[in-house]
């Protein structure tokens, strides 16, 4: 167990030392929690791009578009698939782990 720890220990350090060095571009951050994104989507109403999760949670809560404060369902969420697959390309090149995995291990 102790191994494993040492080892987990080891690989977060190396991820968070890739992450603090790249020069992540802004519009691959989410705008509701400033990380990068792994699955970027669309607000219909304000057009801000949010990642799948944290968009999720907020329309999950009250149903509504955060920046715009109108109403909006999950399903009118818009993918923005050009954008995921720059942020994985980018991740990919400078070693930074994304939530669920990268589209391109």
């Amino acid at each position: 167990f102790d191994l494993f720890c040492k080892e987990l220990a080891e690989k977060v350090s190396q991820h968070r030392a890739a992450f603090d060095e790249a020069d992540i571009p802004s519009n691959y951050l989410c705008e509701i929690m400033a990380d990068i994104m792994s699955d970027p989507v669309m607000f219909p109403q304000s057009r801000k791009v949010a990642d799948r999760t944290s968009a999720l949670r907020v329309i999950m809560g009250n149903d509504r578009d955060p920046f715009a404060n109108t109403p909006c369902k999950v399903e009118d969420l818009i993918p923005q698939t050009e954008l995921k697959e720059e942020i994985h390309r980018f991740a990919k090149e400078k070693g930074i782990a994304l939530e669920g995995g990268n589209m391109f291990d």
